[in-house]
């Protein structure tokens, strides 16, 4: 009995006893491994073992080394025998993000194991991780968005193993952005590429030199063409930018940006588009009175000249502004022509300053040269000159429609064509040439002589009113905005009709002091829309700026007079026409690329926006009506275009209704013209957002209802609103 129960005793206690022995074994192993410091297994040696060497850091043999060894894995015994061969890396040129890159050659062991690739620049590694195939003969992995590194370095093996790097690989540029996406021959076109030349020739001795700070320009040749045709010269900028002119020749198609350097191949970026070459046509062949039409990329005929019948040579055009029989050609019809038959003596006045603008530091010397025809300067002096009692005869004295007026006109738009100068800015200094000379004391026995334009260019000098009407005809005649007279208790100047957009486009150009201070009540009429009128001082300083007002007028009472009848020969109904065959013209001009614009329409966008007027803000300021009953938008030019437009489409009442309304109509009217039938065809424009009624009565009130109701909108909404209306026949 006593023998079984020892018996039991072993068999329980003899595997305590064999997991104590272990685990004090495996303490007196980490203990002596803790106790020794070892260096790291070496590579395999042709006996398939590694080694290592350690040294004792405690007991009795402290500081003592020991050499310890182990067996190889098989998969390390294969690496220790490799011995790579590297042939090349392919396709040569890479596109970040995009290609294959292939590195060929042998040996390089059928697993990748401890082996690698890395991008190596000058200050860390960079391992790839994304490899499409490791074999004996070669190594693929997709190039990642950063392969813009300075080499390649491939390591067969751990470490220790073969290391190799490739340098002849090139980065594939692309074209970022191309500035404008279109142009004239001569034109600049600005270039961005995504890279530049050290990112694009990685480890080239030729852009090496670029990390010392020199410069690269003579290593690295750069070429551009147009479809083809071949840049002359090329110039970049501090941002990177390539600077190129569209060469000669050139024609709507790809761009291509070409680089290489003496040890490298040629690189190519194509653009993603297409480029438009637009041809301007040499318009000197219709003679020196022709000029290029931007708007409908076409010749023209500057102001004063026409057409001949064939289309092949600009003539004046001096018997149809007069209206009236002229055999001389002087601008002075015969019937009030001193000399009829005889072609006229012709007066030459030169007027020369140097252009100066705030925000343009240029000071171009200019000089216009003005021919008067004397017999037109004295058919003028035979009109009258005199206001009448209710001062109703005063634009009688704006002759826009004047030859010699259009030749000063000419002259403007060539400067500014030529030399980009402001038209504004020129008018003001050549109206400052005009001496000031008070009447009573140049004009024996008139206390008020108001000149016509010609007479003032002729005698150079004059007063406010003479200025104001010169200033008044240029504007008309140069079609840059609508003029109205100021007119104070003892002076006279001219405004303009402002809108937002033709505000803040001369804010963004020439900043906020070429408004100076005196337009700050425009502002605070409107602080939304800005609308409002830009006051002209002509009188007395050739340095005038554009809306200054002189601090004597700014609280003084004062009355804008619109110019309804520009026509002082009394031609009226010949100078309607004329005026009207220019607007038509320049209406269909704007309508025409509307139409060439047209954006998805949105039925919903233009239902919300009927009955209203809408400013076109990214543009000049144009307005738009959209009749509620068609939803399409109507193009309103100037004053009597709008008052036309919106009494043809009118809706007629009677007078009992309009009784009725007491100034608000209901609501099923709201953004509708309405007419009174029976009171000579009085127009109202009822406003969407509160109903009232607003009188459309002379020309200029249907112009600032317009403006002052009118709400600001972009190109791009204006372009998805129903198809512009017909207005052609208005």
């Amino acid at each position: 009995m006593r023998v079984k129960n020892c018996f039991v005793k072993f068999i329980i206690f003899f595997p305590i006893l064999i997991v104590a022995s272990f685990v004090l074994v495996l303490n007196v192993v980490l203990a002596s491994e803790n106790n020794f410091n070892c260096h790291s297994w070496s590579t395999c040696s042709p006996e398939g073992e590694q080694t290592r060497i350690c040294q004792s850091l405690e007991g009795p043999k402290a500081g003592m080394t020991f050499v310890k060894t182990r067996d190889c894995t098989p998969e390390q015994k294969e690496q220790s025998n490799l011995n790579p061969v590297f042939d090349k890396i392919e396709p040569e040129i890479i596109m970040p993000g995009e290609s294959v890159v292939q590195i060929s050659g042998s040996d390089f062991g059928n697993e990748k194991g401890d082996s690698y690739v890395a991008l190596v620049d000058t200050l860390d590694y960079n391992y790839i991780s994304d490899f499409k195939e490791w074999s004996n003969s070669r190594i693929e992995f997709y190039a990642p968005d950063n392969i813009d590194a300075h080499e390649i370095g491939v390591r067969i093996g751990d470490e220790t193993g073969k290391y190799h790097t490739f340098k002849n690989y090139y980065i594939q540029p692309i074209i970022k952005s191309i500035e404008p996406v279109s142009g004239y021959t001569g034109d600049t076109v600005k270039i961005d590429l995504n890279r530049h030349p050290n990112e694009i020739f990685p480890g080239d001795p030729m852009v090496n030199s670029l990390f010392s700070g020199e410069n690269i320009k003579n290593e690295v040749t750069i070429n551009v063409y147009f479809n083809g045709t071949k840049v002359s010269n090329i110039t970049s900028d501090e941002f990177g930018y390539y600077n190129v002119k569209i060469p000669q020749g050139a024609s709507s198609g790809k761009i291509t940006v070409e680089l290489y350097t003496p040890s490298s191949p040629k690189i190519k970026a194509v653009s993603e588009n297409d480029f438009i070459v637009k041809n301007k046509i040499d318009c000197s062949i219709y003679g020196e009175q022709a000029y290029y039409d931007d708007v409908n990329e076409s010749c023209n005929c500057k102001w004063g000249y026409k057409w001949n019948d064939n289309k092949t040579n600009c003539i004046k055009d001096v018997k149809e502004i007069t209206q009236g029989d002229d055999p001389d050609n002087d601008g002075a019809p015969s019937e009030k022509d001193l000399f009829p038959e005889q072609k006229s003596e012709i007066v030459t006045r030169n007027y020369s300053f140097q252009y100066k603008m705030p925000g343009d530091s240029r000071g171009d010397y200019v000089n216009f040269e003005i021919d008067i025809p004397k017999d037109l300067y004295l058919y003028y002096q035979n009109e009258n000159h005199s206001f009448s009692e209710d001062f109703n005869n005063i634009t009688t004295f704006v002759t826009q429609d004047d030859p010699v007026i259009i030749n000063i006109a000419n002259q403007i738009s060539e400067y500014k064509r030529e030399k980009g100068l402001n038209p504004v800015a020129l008018m003001l200094q050549l109206v400052g040439e005009i001496i000031y000379t008070d009447d009573k004391f140049s004009i024996k026995g008139w206390d008020e002589y108001p000149k016509y334009p010609v007479e003032t260019i002729l005698d150079k000098k004059g007063d406010c009113e003479d200025n104001s009407f010169l200033m008044a005809s240029l504007f008309k005649a140069l079609d840059l905005s609508e003029p109205l007279l100021v007119k104070f208790d003892n002076h006279l100047g001219i405004s303009v009709i402002a809108s937002k957009g033709m505000i803040d486009s001369v804010i963004e150009k020439w900043g906020y002091d070429f408004m100076h201070v005196a337009n700050e009540p425009l502002k605070e009429d409107n602080p939304n829309n800005y609308h409002g009128f830009i006051y002209l001082e002509t009188t007395g300083n050739v340095y005038w700026s554009f809306g200054y007002m002189p601090e004597e007028l700014r609280d003084k009472e004062y009355e804008l007079i619109p110019i309804y009848d520009n026509s002082v020969n009394n031609y009226n109904e010949h100078s309607d026409n004329n005026t009207d065959e220019n607007n038509e013209s320049k209406k269909e001009s704007i309508v025409q690329r509307e139409k060439n614009s047209v954006q998805d329409f949105d039925k919903d966008l233009s239902k919300r926006v009927g009955g209203k007027i809408l400013l076109q803000v990214e543009s000049d300021g144009e307005g738009w009506y959209v009749n509620p009953d068609d939803e399409k938008k109507y193009y309103l030019g100037k004053p009597l275009d709008v008052i036309r437009i919106m009494r043809k489409l009118g809706l007629g009442i009677s007078e009992d209704s309009f009784d009725s309304f007491n100034g608000y109509a209901p609501k099923n009217l709201a953004g509708k013209i309405l007419l009174r039938v029976k009171s000579v065809g009085e127009a109202y424009y009822v406003n969407p957002e509160d109903l009232k009624m607003h009188y459309l009565g002379k020309p200029i009130d249907a112009l600032m209802v317009m403006r002052n109701l009118g709400l600001g909108i972009s190109n791009n909404d204006l372009r998805k609103i129903e198809d512009v209306g017909n207005i052609k026949n208005y």
